[in-house]
């Protein structure tokens, strides 16, 4: 997997999603036409991101539903993304 740079607080990934902080407290998982709202707290050092064991995709995708197995895609790309961006973070289950 290739991430790059796309701007100042987002990566695109060669595997098809871009991560991106939209607001000081979220950021955005975005495949194709689909978007996850993730919650985030941050201070000088320290990234507390919050993914959710069952995460919904933003409308109008509200009521499709994410399998487990692709959580767990998302949440080791958020990671991925995460590294790439450097800093430290610890992601806790909600």
């Amino acid at each position: 997997m290739t991430i790059k740079w796309i701007t100042t607080q987002g990566v695109e990934s060669d595997e098809g999603f871009v991560f991106q902080r939209m607001h000081r407290f979220w950021y955005h998982y975005i495949e194709g036409d689909h978007v996850l709202k993730i919650d985030v707290e941050q201070d000088i050092k320290n990234k507390d991101v919050y993914f959710e064991s069952r995460p919904k995709w933003e409308a109008p995708f509200t009521r499709e539903a994410i399998s487990r197995e692709k959580a767990a895609v998302i949440r080791c790309r958020v990671e991925k993304a995460l590294k790439f961006m450097g800093g430290k973070y610890k992601i806790h289950e909600v």
